[in-house]
């Protein structure tokens, strides 16, 4: 399996998309942006104060002496501090509620964070002040009655160790004045002295180390950054929010272009034709014709602008019938058709014809649409005799048959006045016949016929064609339709022998190439460089630079 292949194709896919729903995106993206700006607007300007505090470590050991802060001491303080006794504090001295305030630590350091938002800066920046002094005073209370605690509890035992001290001193004196004491007596008596004076110093300094903690260590914080009223409001953020906002559009816009295209079924390149329908063949592509206005529509562009794309593009398709077996031998019938009306296959049929009588054969267009014909109106004819007369009796085939002033290889047989039963009609044996006549006269009959899903008319007359053309309209021809209409040729035993995709932005994939060298070779084999100029625009003057190839840009150029 081919993984390269498959991720281009879904990435031409994507880019397709792209194209196709760029005012999807373009209007997703300005609402989601217009949203933004609306929302932002309509916002009240909110303002945030920090402000940061040095914990230090209160924490004291059974001797009197500061214990280094740990990670469970931090985690903590940070309690205390966004608790409601440190809030009570901070709103009874601003006399007023206060806002929501937010600790947290930063970093790894022993440093908190104190973040308040209010609409007004200086109460935000008054806020986090007020919450960091409350804990500073909420913690040197707490530690001015730890440590009044444990002097209480110091000064007990300082009482007692000094009520031992006499009662030893004591002890000793009566002991040396004894005339039975001997020297054991009073080395005992005198041990015991020296370590209740030993038991009495550790007291009094932790008595001094105490003293000196309260007096270094009054609070647990050190207020390091005091907060200033913000000058730049924190919400709403215009210059980031909007920029979001039209990321999001666009996203939103694209999954909704992907989520339509994935129910959309209507046939827009070549390659997806083909890929819907492997059995057959894209025999080639019509460009949309490049400033065709509604005067121009019965134009045949093979004349009015040889040198364009969509004429080289029937050139093209002229050479593609060599390929089906149609260059040789007897005259072969080719139907035109299509699944549903205004897809383009009697410009198609007109233009191909010209183009084979421009080749040298012997053409002859047949106007086989006998409910809504065209055909006469691209040459500038009455269509008040044709192929319905002929059908009915009432006329004969040669009385019909008008040779062309576009090409004098190239005749015409009209749709003649709209009979009330065009299917029996061109289902009747007479049809055949007449067919089969024109074969023997003509290298090529062109037949334009009705679309195939609305009426019978075209089913009745493939039984009889050589080829089966089918016109698809890249953009409204959709897969569902072509489907259904294969299905009905295939009912009668016929088959489509190729697509035409008709009025393509540009030439795609494999057939770009071929314009391409189609062009650089007419150009260096006789065309003039204003040739080519006026098939991108009206004069060479007013050129719609844009449209030329890079290739031919290139020669045209150098020349």
């Amino acid at each position: 399996m081919n993984f390269e292949k498959t991720e281009s194709d879904a990435n031409l896919r994507y880019i397709e998309v792209l194209r196709r729903f760029r005012w999807l995106l373009v209007i997703s993206t300005l609402v989601f942006i217009l949203g933004a700006v609306g929302v932002d607007a309509n916002r009240t300007k909110m303002y945030t104060a920090q402000a940061q505090l040095q914990l230090v470590s209160q924490n004291l050991g059974s001797n009197g002496t500061k214990v280094p802060l740990s990670g469970t001491d931090i985690a903590t303080a940070i309690q205390v501090a966004g608790s409601k006794v440190i809030a009570a504090e901070a709103s009874s001295s601003l006399g007023s509620q206060i806002p929501s305030v937010s600790v947290r630590a930063i970093g790894l350091s022993a440093v908190i964070q104190f973040i308040a938002t209010s609409q007004y800066p200086e109460v935000a920046a008054r806020t986090v002040n007020l919450f960091a002094n409350a804990y500073i005073s909420y913690t040197g209370k707490q530690f001015r009655s730890q440590v009044l605690a444990q002097e209480d509890t110091l000064s007990r035992q300082r009482d007692a160790a000094q009520e031992l001290i006499s009662k030893l001193e004591l002890k000793l004196q009566t002991t040396t004045t004894a005339p039975s004491a001997s020297g054991s007596h009073l080395s005992v008596a005198q041990l015991e002295l020296q370590n209740a004076a030993s038991e009495l110093q550790n007291i009094e300094n932790s008595l001094s180390t105490l003293a000196l903690s309260l007096e270094q260590s009054p609070s647990g914080g050190i207020l390091t950054g005091p907060a200033s009223p913000p000058t730049t409001p924190t919400s709403p953020k215009p210059l980031r929010d909007i920029p979001l906002a039209g990321l999001m559009g666009l996203l939103f816009g694209f999954s909704i272009a992907i989520g339509l295209d994935s129910r959309d079924d209507h046939i827009r390149t070549s390659d997806q034709l083909q890929k819907s329908f492997e059995s057959v063949p894209v025999l080639g592509e019509i460009p949309k014709f490049d400033k065709w206005t509604d005067e121009d529509r019965f134009k045949i562009i093979f004349n009015h602008r040889p040198d364009s794309l969509p004429s080289e593009a029937y050139r093209s398709l002229r050479t593609t019938l060599q390929f089906l077996g149609m260059d040789a031998g007897q005259g072969k019938i080719v139907q035109i058709t299509s699944s549903n009306s205004n897809e383009g296959k009697s410009t198609t049929s007109v233009n191909l014809a010209v183009s084979l009588a421009d080749d040298g054969k012997k053409v002859v267009l047949v106007s086989g649409d006998l409910r809504r014909p065209q055909i006469h109106k691209y040459f500038n004819l009455e269509n008040d005799e044709g192929l319905s007369d002929v059908l009915s009796g009432a006329a004969s085939l040669a009385s019909v048959l008008r040779v062309s002033e576009v090409n004098p290889r190239l005749n015409t047989i009209n749709s003649g006045p709209i009979p009330p039963n065009p299917s029996e009609l061109l289902g009747s044996e007479r049809s055949g016949q007449i067919l089969n006549e024109l074969k023997k006269q003509f290298d090529f009959v062109i037949i334009d016929t009705p679309p195939i899903l609305p009426v019978t008319d075209a089913h009745v007359i493939s039984r009889y064609a050589d080829a089966i053309i089918f016109i698809v309209n890249s953009g409204d021809s959709r897969s569902r339709d072509i489907k259904e209409s294969l299905a009905r040729i295939k009912s009668v035993s016929s088959k489509v022998d190729g697509f035409v995709l008709n009025s393509t932005e540009l030439p795609t994939s494999r057939y770009r190439y071929g314009y391409r060298y189609g062009y650089r070779y007419g150009y260096r084999y006789g065309y003039k460089k204003t040739d080519y100029l006026t098939a991108y625009g009206d004069t060479p003057e007013r050129v719609n630079w844009r449209k030329i190839p890079k290739g031919i840009w290139n020669s045209l150029k150098s020349s």
